[in-house]
């Protein structure tokens, strides 16, 4: 519970702070121009689950694992790639919109995709269902509050919103990691998960996923005319899955199937650090030249 909640709590911070940097303007052209929003919403929604029904196809391992996978992929991006693209200078009305768009409508999608991996995988079924109400208030509370506080209060704080920014960089990701790691931890020694060997063949799996997941959103984006700056925060939010919500509709709707969670677990432990040491490597490459 202790997790659960300074994890909330690091999610508001960073839409808070996001808030700050964003004006009613920048939100409403992703309404009246909203082409980048929706080449994000196809490389979440679309690009990815492709790629990780194509990555297990042929992959010799547990059903269970690759169900795990294909559940990783069709989530929602997670709360922490706010962060990352916070820190890395991303465009943060797109990324609020990607966050916010893409929460609701993976409500319609997971089920399906879900379903279909269920049948192709292990020849079974299962009744999938969302708290609708429950997702909308959290969607509400954790996104669209915070950051219209923050657009609210940036002209009444002057320079002191710049400094509460930078503050905010600095301790809303100690926050959200100690809330990660300790709730990867609790599942690992509650369930027992990942013996040494497993983890060993597991680990650089999600690692490959999480890397191509973000290289591929990032040169789709490019090919369909957005800007780099803009193409770097798709790729973060392609790049950084849900992996709480991942666990909860494993250990609700697949508990007879333990091993569906070792993905979501093993991932939720590597994939912030990859997709931020991703993201600088792509900001480094592409901010001194004049498309970003």
């Amino acid at each position: 519970m202790l997790s659960a909640w300074l994890l909330r709590t690091a999610i508001f911070m960073v839409m808070f702070a996001m808030g700050l940097g964003l004006t009613w303007k920048e939100l409403t052209q992703l309404v009246v121009k909203p082409g980048n929003l929706l080449i994000g919403l196809l490389a979440q929604m679309l690009m990815l689950p492709l790629l990780a029904f194509a990555m297990v196809w042929f992959l010799p391992i547990d059903p269970a694992y690759k169900v795990g996978i294909v559940l990783l992929a069709v989530c929602p991006g997670g709360s922490t790639s706010n962060l990352v693209n916070l820190w890395m200078g991303g465009n943060l009305a797109l990324c609020v919109g990607l966050t916010s768009t893409n929460a609701f409508l993976t409500q319609f999608s997971i089920p399906i995709l879900l379903q279909a991996a269920l049948w192709i995988f292990m020849s079974a079924t299962a009744q999938i269902t969302f708290p609708f109400s429950e997702m909308m208030l959290e969607i509400f509370l954790l996104t669209l509050l915070p950051v219209a506080l923050g657009i609210l209060v940036k002209p009444s704080l002057g320079a002191l919103a710049e400094r509460l920014q930078k503050g905010i960089k600095f301790i809303a990701p100690a926050l959200m990691g100690l809330s990660i790691l300790g709730l990867a931890a609790l599942r690992q020694n509650s369930d027992n998960l990942l013996s040494a060997s497993v983890l060993l063949w597991l680990l650089p799996l999600m690692v490959g996923l999480n890397a191509l997941a973000i290289l591929l959103g990032f040169r789709l984006s490019r090919r369909l005319g957005v800007r780099a700056r803009g193409a770097m925060t798709i790729s973060v939010e392609v790049g950084l899955q849900n992996t709480a919500l991942a666990i909860l509709l494993a250990e609700s709707h697949l508990g007879a199937h333990a091993a569906v969670l070792a993905p979501a677990v093993v991932y939720a432990g590597s994939s912030f650090f990859v997709t931020l040491g991703m993201a600088w490597w792509l900001r480094r490459r592409w901010a001194s030249g004049g498309d970003w």
